[in-house]
């Protein structure tokens, strides 16, 4: 929770700061409640930097990992947009050392 806690500010990290003990039960409740209160809207800044640190899951399909890492690239404002090289290389770089340098190849 600190660390969650630490990457709010402003009028977010008082929302959360307001909560009485044991507002929410789970960290899938604070989620829903996050997203209720202040969407899924994300800043350029962040969308740049989930863009870099994307990574695929077993857990995910590799349509639901494209379709998140489009979704991620199309938002980007043009002025902050890497290159098409640059987003290549992000692309690449989610997935293991062996399937990436496969892709490389």
């Amino acid at each position: 929770m600190k660390l969650f806690v630490l990457s709010l500010e402003g009028d977010s990290l008082n929302w959360l700061c307001d909560f009485p003990p044991n507002s929410y039960k789970t960290l899938k409740e604070l989620q829903d409640g996050f997203i209720d209160k202040w969407g899924e809207c994300r800043g350029n800044c962040h969308l740049l930097a989930a863009l870099k640190t994307i990574k695929t899951n077993e857990n995910k399909t590799m349509e639901e990992f494209n379709k998140k890492f489009n979704e991620y690239v199309a938002n980007l404002h043009t002025n902050i947009k890497p290159p098409l090289t640059a987003i290549l290389i992000h692309y690449i770089e989610a997935f293991s050392d062996e399937i990436a340098y496969q892709l490389r190849d």
